[in-house]
């Protein structure tokens, strides 16, 4: 006897990018560095989480099963608000249109500084 199971499933792909910090020397040349262990947030346009990942040690990210759709792409809230961060790049260059005809974003590239 051969039974069936009905399986719904979600479309999904992925996203990544790099996290660098840029500071200026005392020299007054800007030197960039990538960024270990930042939580960087995906949110949906709602703007409802729908992933939550690190940086690992060279300041790059890959995030799976990202749900199709809009998503904004950046360190998350608390880690800017406790760590006294600004973002850099603008908030159009860190978000991508996940869809059947595009699974895979990569090369966001993501800058920021101490306050």
């Amino acid at each position: 006897m051969r039974k069936t199971l009905d399986v719904a499933v979600q479309p999904a792909g992925e996203v990544a990018g790099t996290v660098l910090v840029r500071k200026t020397d005392k020299n007054g040349k800007v030197v960039e560095s990538p960024a270990a262990g930042v939580p960087i947030e995906l949110l949906d346009a709602n703007g409802k989480r729908v992933a939550m990942i690190r940086t690992i040690y060279d300041g790059t990210f890959v995030a799976s099963n990202v749900p199709f759709g809009r998503i904004a792409i950046g360190p998350s809230s608390d880690y800017v608000a406790k760590r006294g961060v600004s973002v850099l790049t603008p908030s159009d260059e860190r978000t991508v249109t996940l869809s059947k005809d595009m699974i895979w974003a990569e090369d966001i590239l993501i800058f920021f500084t101490h306050d």
